[in-house]
């Protein structure tokens, strides 16, 4: 093969999701749910994790989030550690079934912030956290991943 064509290969998306790669698309993460057999269903605690380029913190581990799947929705309570050592913010969203997406979850709130959660590792259980503004330059398909969340 040639260098020049080397360089037009994608990387495989379990080698994207090994490395925390910022680069992730909701497109991607969409297209991995599709060709999974049986996707992981939501539970337990999960580290979030940035991805390794994260303009605020390079690939750490900045809090944890437990989902509980509700049935319509996942319910997912989260707290982060690394902005503020000393003190703890808990947050709670709820974020709908995707009907476009099936094993998929979204919400929107009334400011325009989506948070998108996909399965994207079936045999790890590893989930991506996709968050965009819809009125601010809106993505969609091309939105990068914000959080590797990991079992």
């Amino acid at each position: 093969m040639k260098k020049a064509e080397e360089h037009m290969i994608a990387p495989s998306l379990e080698k994207m999701v090994r490395d925390r790669d910022p680069e992730l698309t909701w497109g991607q993460a969409k297209q991995a749910l599709a060709g999974m057999s049986n996707a992981p269903k939501f539970g337990g605690c999960y580290k979030m994790r940035a991805s390794k380029e994260a303009s605020c913190c390079k690939g750490a581990h900045v809090g944890y989030m437990c989902p509980v799947d509700c049935g319509c929705c996942v319910w997912t309570p989260m707290c982060f550690h690394h902005f503020f050592p000393s003190f703890i913010i808990g947050m709670m969203i709820c974020n709908c079934k995707d009907s476009n997406m099936p094993g998929a979850y979204q919400i929107t709130d009334g400011k325009g912030n989506v948070t998108g959660l996909v399965p994207i590792d079936e045999s790890k259980g590893t989930v991506g956290c996709f968050q965009e503004n819809v009125y601010m330059n809106p993505k969609g398909d091309e939105r990068k991943i914000s959080f590797y969340l990991e079992k």
